[in-house]
């Protein structure tokens, strides 16, 4: 049987009804011989993400047909049931996105997933996971938690996770457009290294440095394809990566106004301090490149200056509120057709009728999504690179004078490229402030600034602006979005923010599920009020050995009171009135009696017996520490067959599901805080100013919990999940 043979492919996407909405591919068909290294080339919705998922059996087959050593169809109920005798997997995918990639919550266990599936043998299983960790350098970091990791440690992460199943075919659906270079340069050179060990790479890529390092190169002109060759071949004959930039424009006029200035900002995340005391001064139309390492605070500068992050300190000045078209083009996304969601910002200012058609036509025609052709295309059909484009026509789409894109070329192919940047330019000849962040060189040597962000917060500045209290005279003084403190407020303290610890702390996990396990058995099953009194003593007690925050407690017990005085009232109502009882007093079909009573202040012991070991038992275990611990605790399962190791795995999901719905809400709130013209002094009762915030999420959390638990489900089938 060949390795992998694509016979005759065409796939279309279409609506709930069967209609097309988009064919991606027409009648491809190729070999891929075992050991080459293949890098597949082509503009956005030319079909390429579609082809890598068809290879991978994330789509189905709609016409011809895909075989091979390599392939797997998405007919196929467990992929773990392609584990080889010789412990390797038929192939391996990455994906474009490394945040919807990660299922576990530290970089050991995320790297160990694949194998855990694939019920390899323990030791086999530490030596897989020591390996790849040793490979993309992420070994020193194997116990840290993946939320704390930059985007460059998780997309290498995410090939970890991957290559530890020891995959014959591994697919890179544009893995390395979101890294910055240092980190995409290592990715390539481990590729070039696992492709000479005799691997076969499949890589969807608008890299040029990776096409030129590919032995193949294969070129896709609307779902066809257009070229298959070596790369010399490709350069002579396909002119898809020249001119990928426009000429750079004339500088900006010297005496030109401020739009924007940053004084003495001060921003920290926990006891990571981002900026200190930091100024900068920002010109009409004038072009600005922000660059530097993942994670060194280029988006937090944007979002503080948007007004969706709080600073510690210092004041941000500008002619009016400046706008963020933000990285993750998706996330900014809420309606089910193209021009219904770029002029969702545009509602929100209050524009109507015709100008609102006006100002959607000409955002979506700046960006290359011509309105006459995508007004009424459904999201769900578009590319990534299409997503993309849309998501930056919603931000125009406001006409706001500054603008900051963050990594606006991501995804994006050469000729899309060159054609934002032309939007750049016309948009600063329009006297338009533009400030964006790259990874590319060539990208940042285009504008008219280069503000490099050092991991310490030290800025550096080639051509910096100067100004003082007189020069800001006009502008006002924005402050954060009035939701951008509620948000802030609303985010939990994980367990690494605890200062105190102690021997509580300390113990084994699985003594600490003993102790909760004997306080819920207590707390739930004991019906004796003075058993459950004592029961709620000693649950004060363990709180206090285990230096759980007092007042945390009150808290925690006050906002469930309600809760149970409303049941409380409602056994009042409907509870019968035995004979035997003493009636306290009776009115109609309300009544207190002794039993009564007696039921209330049970159920209020029982809701105390069991919140108290729970919230300590969270309190004092992390999430390694829970799965550990629930490893140990059933293991006398196993004596008899049980396999126990599929609980530990979907607690392990549930876990970062939870995560990831947190992120989810946190984003949803930002894009909508952009895209709305929200009053920034609106002050209102707790309680109402959360409820508020919380009603306009509702149903773009709900699509997007759908989304992200899809690709959740893709992630957890590209590990081999059973």
């Amino acid at each position: 049987m060949s390795f992998l043979s694509i016979n005759d492919i065409s796939f279309s996407y279409t609506d709930d009804d069967g209609n097309i909405l988009a064919k991606a591919l027409d009648s491809v068909s190729l070999e891929i011989k075992k050991g080459e290294y293949v890098v597949i080339a082509g503009a956005n919705g030319s079909g390429k993400s579609t082809l890598s998922r068809l290879i991978c059996g994330f789509l189905p087959v709609q016409s011809g047909s895909i075989s091979g050593d390599a392939y797997i169809s998405d007919e196929v109920l467990s992929r773990a049931d392609y584990l080889r005798s010789d412990g390797t997997v038929p192939q391996g995918i990455v994906f474009q996105n490394p945040q919807t990639q990660i299922v576990a919550g530290t970089v050991y266990r995320d790297a160990g997933f694949g194998p855990e599936n694939l019920n390899l043998p323990q030791e086999e299983t530490e030596n897989r996971i020591k390996t790849v960790l040793s490979l993309t350098e992420l070994d020193s970091i194997a116990e840290q938690s993946t939320d704390t990791l930059s985007s460059g440690q998780k997309q290498k992460l995410v090939f970890a996770g991957i290559l530890a199943l020891k995959p014959d075919l591994l697919v890179l659906d544009e893995a390395v457009s979101m890294v910055d270079p240092a980190c995409r340069q290592k990715i390539f050179e481990f590729v070039s290294d696992w492709h000479n060990a005799g691997k076969t790479v499949i890589s969807v890529s608008h890299d040029l440095e990776e096409v030129k390092r590919a032995e193949r190169v294969i070129f896709l002109d609307k779902g066809s394809i257009a070229f298959d060759g070596n790369y010399d071949s490709f350069n002579q004959k396909v002119t898809f990566f020249a001119n990928s930039l426009p000429e750079k424009r004339h500088k900006p006029e010297i005496n030109a106004s401020l739009s924007l200035t940053v004084q003495n900002l001060n921003f920290a995340y926990g006891e990571k301090t981002i900026f200190e005391n930091l100024s900068l001064g920002f010109k009409a139309g004038s072009l600005n490149a922000v660059v530097g390492k993942s994670g060194s605070g280029k988006t937090t500068l944007f979002e503080l200056c948007a007004g969706v992050q709080i600073p510690g300190a210092g004041s941000i000045l500008s002619q009016n509120r400046p706008v963020l078209a933000r990285q993750n083009c998706e996330d900014a996304i809420f309606e089910t057709f193209a021009a219904d969601d770029v002029a969702y910002g545009a509602i929100m200012q209050g524009v109507s009728g015709r100008e609102l058609k006006k100002r959607v036509q000409f955002a979506m025609d700046m960006v290359g999504l011509p309105f006459v052709e995508f007004a009424d295309r459904p999201v769900s059909a578009l590319s990534g690179g299409e997503k993309r484009k849309l998501s930056l026509a919603g931000i125009l789409v406001l006409d706001a004078d500054v603008i900051f894109f963050d990594e606006p070329s991501s995804g994006l192919d050469p000729k899309s490229r060159k054609d934002l940047f032309s939007l750049f330019n016309r948009l600063c000849d329009a006297g338009k402030t533009i400030i964006f962040s790259t990874h590319r060189t060539e990208e940042a040597e285009f504008a008219d600034r280069i503000i490099k962000i050092e991991n310490n917060g030290q800025i550096f500045d080639s051509n910096p602006v100067t100004f003082s209290v007189k020069d800001t005279a006009g502008l006002l003084d924005l402050k954060p979005f009035a939701d951008a403190r509620i948000l802030s407020n609303l985010k939990i303290k994980t367990h690494e923010e605890n200062k105190k610890t102690n021997f509580m702390h300390r113990l084994p996990p699985v003594v600490k599920y003993l102790l909760l396990t004997v306080f819920l058995c207590v707390g739930i099953g004991v019906q004796s009020v003075p058993i459950l009194a004592a029961d709620c003593v000693l649950c004060l007690v363990h709180a206090c050995l285990a230096l759980y925050p007092l007042k945390r407690l009150i808290k925690n017990t006050v906002t469930i009171l309600p809760y149970i005085l409303l049941f409380f009232l409602f056994q009042m109502l409907f509870f019968p009135v035995k004979s035997t009882d003493t009636v306290y007093w009776s009115n109609m079909f309300f009544s207190i009696t002794d039993t009564k009573l007696l039921l209330g202040i049970r159920t209020i012991l029982h809701y105390i017996a069991v919140l108290i070991p729970v919230s300590i038992f969270m309190y004092y275990t992390n999430e390694i520490q829970i799965l550990d611990g629930m490893r140990d605790f059933l293991k006398p399962l196993t004596w008899i067959k049980i396999p126990t190791h599929h609980a530990v795995l979907v607690t392990c999901i549930i876990f970062r599901f939870i995560s990831v719905l947190a992120e989810e809400t946190e984003v949803i709130v930002k894009s909508q805080m952009i895209r709305s013209s929200g009053n920034t002094g609106r002050k209102e009762r707790k309680f109402f100013a959360r409820l508020r915030l919380m009603m306009p999420i509702f149903v773009p959390l709900i699509v997007q919990t759908l989304k992200r638990a899809e690709l959740l489900a893709e992630a957890l089938e590209a590990r081999y999940y059973n």
